[in-house]
């Protein structure tokens, strides 16, 4: 097994959530993930009896940003049905054969939410705990955890199941239990599995009625109901199966019981008891790990992104990152180097070096320079701009899913660009206007001349001439008139008009709200502002500063 980091625990078990003096940002799908799942359970103490009351639902921060939690949903998804329910339901030839009406949602059978009376920020690579319930498991069960700093917990409000009054309960949306019992307001993972989860942004409010929209499990009139929810409003799923002994005598899951379409998760993860009560935990892996500052595992793919330890601990993370082969590169003198990635790309914090794409479209009077430190998961394949200082450095390939989404008007000329063949331009970039990256002499630009269209192609033109702008004649319209030129049919040079970002540091002074000059002033993502900086952390002449 990997080494643990525990660097998280103590703000996991004390008081992640807290209410901070810089502004949460909006969750977009990627940010937050479901790290740890301990649905097996245990054994009583020194019995045999089933212990499910330390079972627990851990989630994190996969970003930079701190995220206000208030309002999400987390959802347990229905599990009756023989095979995958609704979305997942699709036959060998790729044709839905569910309910029509419901292909583009998922059944549950519990639906919480984080409570909305206060905000609750979670710091960027930081994680929180949902008990079941929020007390110190671990003098009752074999296998159990102190959860008593839990963030929240699924606990009962009559008070039948213990409850941890210093701990804020999960709101009750909808469970399918109706025995009266407290039981009914715990969510309901099943020790062997299955127990697929959603997290659903906040947005999902309103979009559900449960006076109609509840339905019988998939094939059935009769029974259990449940709340088909749209998945649209999923931010992330996790397909979580029993396992079944073979007659090799292992055991294996069946994929026929997946309850998310590949899209959602193209695969699945499980524990390795047909009946759990064995203490394991089933936590996601490390794909980054630059100086103690994770990034989870996120293909969409829980086979890859999951493993499993009995008795795995709370915060604790992999610190042994799964990465692929280092990558050599050398910033010229003018500090920026085209370069083509065929992989997902990282790199560590003190790489002193930012990653540029550039965009453009006919709103705009300019290009778009969007620049990310290399410690962003860069998006898999395509062209794109290395800043930084000059000399060597290195990054990473990495599996992980791209916290980057790269697109933009960059391309890069390859030995079979089809669009280049024989001398002749396709009608794919009728048109277009082709402009050269061009650095001679550090002078940075995009040429247009005459020989260029018509005999572009990798095999005469190496290097940094495969890196080329192909800018639509509506976007060289409206770029014109600030690179000197009337309309596309005399825009012969783009200015490069992007700053090289400056090399950020780590060190932090305050800077006054009113005090901020003309200087070039970015995000901790390497973005130029447009306008005066707001609260925040910002770097400007190399050095990082605290706007209050």
């Amino acid at each position: 097994m990997n080494k643990i980091s525990t660097r998280y625990s103590c703000l996991v078990l004390a008081a992640v959530f807290c209410l901070l003096s810089l502004p949460a940002s909006a969750i977009s799908s990627g940010d937050l993930v479901i790290s740890k799942v301990f649905y097996a359970g245990s054994t009583e103490k020194g019995g045999t009896k089933t212990y499910s009351k330390g079972q627990f639902i851990e989630l994190f921060n996969n970003s930079d940003k701190d995220l206000d939690l208030s309002g999400l949903y987390i959802a347990l998804v229905e599990s009756e049905a023989s095979t995958g329910a609704y979305t997942a339901n699709i036959d060998a030839t790729g044709i839905f054969v569910g309910n029509a009406a419901l292909s583009n949602k998922v059944a549950v059978k519990q639906l919480f939410r984080i409570p909305v009376s206060a905000a609750f920020v979670l710091p960027a690579r930081n994680s929180v705990v949902i008990a079941n319930t929020a007390i110190d498991h671990t003098p009752l069960a074999e296998v159990g955890h102190d959860l008593s700093q839990a963030g929240f917990e699924f606990g009962d409000p009559t008070g039948a199941v213990a409850d941890n009054e210093a701990v804020p309960n999960m709101e009750v949306v909808y469970t399918y239990l109706n025995t009266g019992k407290a039981n009914d307001n715990v969510v309901n993972m099943l020790q062997g599995g299955d127990c697929s989860l959603m997290i659903l942004d906040a947005k999902l409010e309103g979009k559900f009625n449960l006076e109609t929209d509840l339905v019988f499990a998939n094939g059935k009139e009769t029974g259990n109901r449940y709340l088909p929810l749209n998945t649209y409003y999923a931010l992330d799923c996790v397909d979580l199966l029993k396992v079944k002994k073979q007659s090799d005598e292992s055991l294996q899951a069946d994929p026929l019981r997946k309850r998310f379409a590949a899209s959602l998760d193209a695969g699945y993860a499980s524990v390795q008891a047909v009946t759990g009560k064995n203490g394991e935990v089933l936590y996601r892996r490390t794909a980054v790990n630059n100086d103690g500052a994770l990034t989870l595992m996120d293909t969409n793919n829980s086979s890859q992104d999951f493993a499993s330890a009995i008795g795995y601990g709370l915060g604790q993370f992999e610190t042994d990152a799964v990465v692929g082969e280092p990558i050599q590169v050398v910033i010229p003198e003018s500090g920026v180097l085209p370069f083509f990635t065929t992989s997902s790309l990282t790199g560590k914090r003190d790489s002193h070096l930012s990653i540029m794409y550039i965009n453009g479209n006919s709103k705009n009077t300019d290009l778009t320079y969007n620049t990310y430190l290399s410690y962003s998961i860069i998006k898999q394949s395509g062209p794109c701009l290395l800043v930084g200082e000059p000399g060597e450095h290195v990054l990473y390939t990495t599996p992980a899913q791209p916290t980057v989404k790269t697109s933009g008007i960059c391309n890069w000329a390859t030995d079979t660009d089809e669009r280049f063949q024989n001398g002749v331009v396709t009608t794919t970039l009728k048109n277009r206007q082709l402009y050269r990256f061009a650095n001679e002499a550090g002078n940075l630009r995009f040429v247009r001349d005459e020989a260029f269209a018509p005999v572009y192609s990798s095999l005469t033109l190496p290097g940094e001439d495969r890196f080329y702008l192909s800018v639509t004649n509506a976007v060289a319209n409206a770029i014109a008139p600030t690179h000197g030129a009337t309309g596309y049919t005399d825009l012969a040079t783009i200015k490069f008009t992007a700053d090289v970002p400056s090399i950020i540091t780590t060190d932090i002074g305050e800077v006054p709200a009113g005090k901020i000059h003309d200087e070039a002033v970015y995000d901790l993502c390497g973005r130029k502002l447009s306008g005066q900086p707001t609260r925040g952390i910002y770097v400007r002449g190399g050095r990082t500063f605290v706007v209050k």
